[in-house]
């Protein structure tokens, strides 16, 4: 009986060094997950900071505003962000749709509004 034991500790002890590696490993996993995901919401800030600058010096250029609705619209949905400010990021990407759809300078296939509706209905319903 107690070679049996001795047995079984030998085998935890040597399955212990794994088992922490594999624990370490996802720890490390979950650190750059949170690095990426804070890396990408840096990213998607200083875009849309660009593409404001652009449209700031060009407010005619479509292509700009479509971009900063772009913008809006990745920041909008990044699940990091707290509700309200995404709630703030759609509702500006779809006024910028609607308001280009009314000037009729909204290319058809790049019309998303009924898209940030969605997410907004979505928002609001969480």
């Amino acid at each position: 009986m107690r070679g049996r034991w001795l047995l079984v500790l030998a085998l935890a002890w040597c399955a212990a060094p794994w088992a922490m590696a594999q624990h370490t490993t996802a720890a490390i996993a979950q650190v750059d997950a949170r690095a990426e995901i804070a890396a990408a919401l840096t990213s998607y800030r200083k875009g849309l900071d660009i593409r404001e600058a652009l449209t700031g010096r060009d407010p005619v250029n479509v292509q700009w505003q479509i971009d900063v609705a772009v913008s809006c619209s990745k920041l909008g949905t990044h699940a990091v962000l707290a509700p309200q400010e995404r709630r703030t990021y759609l509702q500006r990407g779809l006024q910028i749709q609607k308001d280009l759809k009314a000037q009729r300078r909204l290319p058809p296939n790049r019309d998303w509004i009924a898209w940030f509706e969605e997410r907004l209905k979505e928002l609001n319903a969480d």
